[in-house]
């Protein structure tokens, strides 16, 4: 009789239905600084305007819009920090200054929702040889450089463990981006979480550039472009910078990578405009993906 019981139990633990993954969804937008009382190029127009429609209504509509589990922001100002923290309610945000480590200059700004992800650890490193000390420069580099982390266990995920990380490279400097790239898989090595990765930010390199392919290439941490797993044939319309004109033709320089430990299932660049005028020069990313269950 014992036998017959625990073979009946047996039979309805195999044959439960499994829960599957709750998939992520995933967003990287560089919402290009605001610069102030500055004269404006071309067809940019001011964050915020004395009258008619401003790009910070339109950054915002647009991020809530996505409403993304895990949203990335670069060149971010503390000011427009806090717009985007404020518009998205149901997200914590980690943030910090690269200019002094604490808010001065431009973020790298992490949300992650709040009722799905506690954070485990958080940090921020300068791309150059002197990474915790802040403001710090790589020589050739236009400017300082950070990237901004969080391990997070994810609630909805048996507690799963994820590591975000953001990042905006260099704009001048090849060797900076280089230096960048070799950087940042020397962080994620160090943390540990090799699987359950997710790198994105603005890398200013195509595919193509040899700093791309230094972080993708590494074996410490394999890491796929998401876009690319999602369409795997390049198109000519993959620009990301449009320079606030629109313009579709070009390749990314923008991404969203993931370690083996998760799958993307779709992948946009999402080109919304308002009667022409676009919120950035940047159009940003947005990526769903689950995670593996093999």
């Amino acid at each position: 009789m014992k036998y017959l019981v625990f073979l009946l139990l047996l039979v309805m633990v195999v044959s439960a239905p499994i829960k599957a993954a709750e998939p992520l969804k995933v967003m990287t937008f560089n919402i290009r600084y605001d610069g102030g009382k500055r004269s404006l190029p071309g067809p940019e127009t001011p964050w915020i305007a004395a009258n008619g429609k401003n790009r910070r209504d339109l950054v915002l509509d647009v991020v809530e819009t996505a409403d993304p589990d895990l949203l990335g922001l670069q060149e971010a100002l503390p000011h427009q920090v806090q717009s985007v923290c404020d518009r998205m309610k149901a997200h914590k945000c980690y943030s910090v200054g690269r200019d002094d480590g604490q808010q001065a200059g431009e973020h790298c700004t992490l949300l992650y929702r709040a009722d799905r992800f506690e954070v485990v650890d958080q940090g921020t490193f300068w791309l150059c040889s002197t990474p915790d000390k802040a403001g710090a420069k790589h020589p050739d580099a236009a400017c300082a450089r950070i990237a901004s982390w969080l391990r997070l266990k994810d609630l909805k995920n048996s507690k799963a463990e994820l590591l975000v990380l953001n990042a905006h490279w260099d704009h001048r400097s090849q060797p900076a981006r280089e230096y960048a790239a070799q950087a940042i898989v020397d962080h994620l090595a160090k943390l540990g979480i090799v699987d359950n990765v997710i790198v994105m930010g603005d890398f200013n390199a195509n595919p193509g550039n040899k700093a791309v392919k230094l972080l993708l290439e590494d074996k410490r941490v394999p890491l796929v472009d998401c876009y690319r797993a999602v369409h795997t044939k390049p198109s000519e319309d993959e620009r990301s910078f449009n320079g606030f004109t629109g313009e579709t033709k070009g390749e990314r320089i923008d991404y969203l990578l993931a370690g083996k430990g998760l799958l993307p299932t779709s992948a946009e660049i999402v080109r919304t405009s308002f009667n022409g005028v676009y919120p950035s020069d940047h159009y940003p990313i947005v990526v769903e993906m689950t995670y593996d269950q093999k």
